[in-house]
This record gives structure tokens, C-alpha cells and sequence, in this order.
């Protein structure tokens, strides 16, 4: 775990937190681009931002995002008043994943027991 549910504007991360009875829910709004798999918390150091101070198991914002302005850039072919002004850069960093996301905010809920299990299990397809 963790677990990811995406739409063209909003990104769900469910996953648990050091303490195994607690999981968290966050949403990203407007969000633009996200990245999850590869690297492990065992490669990481291999990840572009890690000279930057990206350190496995944490949550982090990157300021002058170079993944930022890169589809910025591309953006401008078709849209070249266009703007992504306002769209920041999220890393959380898990054992075996690193989620990355563009979006212009987020929120985050503690989740109980379950709820967790209910979210989870429609997640995986378990429900009826």
C-alpha cells in the first residue's frame, strides 16, 4: 500500500503512515500530472530531486520544478498564452514506490479503521 485513484483533475493517495492503525487520505485538486512507481526507497538515491534533499519515507514540495516547467514549455505550443501559474509540485516517498504529483493544492483526512477498509477494498475491486 499505497493506492492511487486519478482523474483528469484530482489525484487520491491513500496510504498509512508509521503508526500501521492509521491511514491518510490525500487529495490533490486541479491536478495536472502525476508519477508513481519507480524508484524504491532503496533506489532513491538515484532519483533527480535526491542530490536536492529527497530522502525516503517523507513528504516533500519542490520549489522551481524543473517538471514544472517543463510541460509548461510544452504547453505553449498549443496554448502560448497559457499558464500554469499556481500549480505546485508534491514528492511522498514510501518503501517501495515514490509519488509525484503537479496540482495546486491538496487536503488531507485521518481515515479510521474503517473507513479504510471500506476505501481500500473498492480500490482493489472487492466490493459488491
Amino acid at each position: 500500500m499505497p493506492a492511487l485513484v486519478q482523474t483528469e483533475h484530482r489525484a487520491t493517495l491513500v496510504f498509512d503512515t508509521r503508526d500501521p492503525s492509521t491511514r491518510v487520505v490525500v487529495t490533490f485538486h486541479d491536478c495536472l500530472a502525476t508519477q508513481f512507481g519507480y524508484p524504491n526507497d532503496e533506489a532513491l538515491a538515484g532519483h533527480r530531486l535526491s542530490r536536492l534533499g529527497l530522502r525516503p519515507y517523507g513528504v516533500f514540495e519542490v520549489t522551481d520544478s524543473s517538471w514544472l516547467e517543463r510541460l509548461s514549455r510544452e504547453n505553449k505550443v498549443a496554448f502560448p498564452s497559457g499558464s500554469m501559474n499556481g500549480l505546485r509540485h508534491f514528492v511522498i516517498t514510501f518503501h517501495d514506490s515514490t509519488f509525484e504529483c503537479l496540482a495546486s493544492g491538496y487536503e488531507r483526512r485521518q481515515l479510521d479503521e474503517s473507513a479504510a477498509a471500506d476505501i481500500l477494498s473498492e480500490l482493489h475491486g472487492d466490493s459488491a
